[in-house]
């Protein structure tokens, strides 16, 4: 009971300033008085009462805080005294919403109040949103397949397979078997000459050189007898044959001559390896390449070798040293050369004279034999 004052003006001073200030949490001041929150709202002790926030609500007086929606619930507007349940085929996942959402593709609401949506079973898909029960999931067609709460459903990839509806995961095509495109519903055979050693392949693989498949639906190649050969995705061997008739007898074939196809561990003695290193090529005219080279490209080669050794020899090693004396009567010089160059010695006249005299004493009829 609140003590009135003994006139109004001190009423309105002990009312209105006191009780300003002196308020308590979950209380408001109503005109001259402190009075409880209101339902809707909540007080924080500032004397004043606020309305509660979408997704929260107040269902008492004097609270100091909203209370949270949970979930399956809702609160759309501000100053909620409650909370509203979600609608069938719709649900609130968190505490606090302010609306309800449809339930998505590949899954269904039954029941109102949902904090979750029902997925639709594996093998089978929802296509819209907002269902309201499990007769909207459909089963998948052969050559498809889904998990649990799929809008829709995925085709079987390459290398895969599903015969029935209502897949929930999809077969590997197995071995010597393929399937090259998405949503088979089944495998095709690899044809002779192809093979798949496991399974689940989007292509067969073809049988390499060497070896064949005569069957479909191989899951591997036999390799060929010594003396024959096969090309890729090959279905027999044929046997290695020598140009000359003369049997050549390989574990593997080697080369190949010609349009043939005749295979060789190495090459015929008339024969050589073109620049492939993979082809026996003839030579001209019948004649082999290996012995043309041999027979006339090396001899020539060596032959001019030799030539251009004997000429540098004969020009630098072997000239024997000269003298040459010249006719002026004066000092000159003679020159000699020879290995070691060239020499120039000063001869005096004197000795040029007697020099002379001695080739012209040789010279005279008197010495001849």
């Amino acid at each position: 009971m609140v003590r009135q004052p003994a006139s109004w003006l001190a009423a309105f001073v002990s009312l209105s300033v006191v009780q300003a200030f002196f308020c308590s949490t979950g209380e408001y001041l109503s005109k001259t008085a402190c009075a409880a929150c209101e339902m809707g709202n909540y007080c924080p002790g500032d004397d004043s009462q606020h309305a509660c926030s979408p997704g929260t609500y107040s269902n008492s007086e004097g609270l100091i805080s909203c209370l949270l929606c949970p979930a399956g619930y809702f609160s759309s507007g501000s100053g909620s005294t409650a909370c509203s349940v979600c609608e069938v085929s719709t649900y609130s996942a968190t505490k606090g919403s302010s609306a309800c959402a449809a339930c998505p593709a590949g899954t269904y609401g039954a029941a109102t109040g949902l904090s979750a949506c029902t997925s639709c079973p594996a093998g089978t898909y929802g296509p819209g949103a907002g269902s309201v029960s499990a007769e909207v999931c459909l089963g998948c067609s052969p050559g498809t397949y889904s998990a649990a709460g799929s809008g829709n459903c995925t085709s079987c990839p390459p290398g895969t397979y599903s015969t029935q509806a209502n897949a929930t995961e999809c077969i590997g095509c197995p071995e010597g078997t393929y399937s090259d495109q998405s949503g088979m519903t089944s495998c095709f055979s690899c044809p002779p000459g192809f093979y798949t050693p496991g399974t689940g392949y989007p292509s067969c693989l073809s049988c390499p050189m060497n070896s064949f498949s005569t069957k479909a639906q191989s899951v591997n190649c036999t390799a060929c007898n010594a003396g024959t050969f096969s090309y890729l995705a090959s279905t027999y061997c044929i046997t290695c044959e020598d140009p000359e008739n003369q049997p050549y007898y390989s574990p593997y074939p080697y080369f190949v001559l010609g349009q043939k196809m005749t295979c060789y561990f190495q090459c015929p003695s008339s024969y050589t390896v073109d620049n492939t290193g993979s082809t026996c090529t003839k030579g001209k005219d019948g004649v082999p390449t290996g012995i043309i080279v041999v027979a006339v490209v090396v001899p020539v080669v060596v032959l001019a070798i030799a030539a251009a050794g004997v000429y540098v020899f004969l020009k630098y090693w072997r000239r024997k040293p000269t003298l040459s004396v010249p006719s002026s009567r004066s000092s000159t010089k003679g020159v000699l050369e020879g290995k070691a160059g060239k020499l120039e010695i000063k001869i005096e006249e004197s000795t040029k004279r007697k020099i002379g005299h001695e080739v012209r004493t040789k010279m005279s009829p008197s010495n001849k034999v």
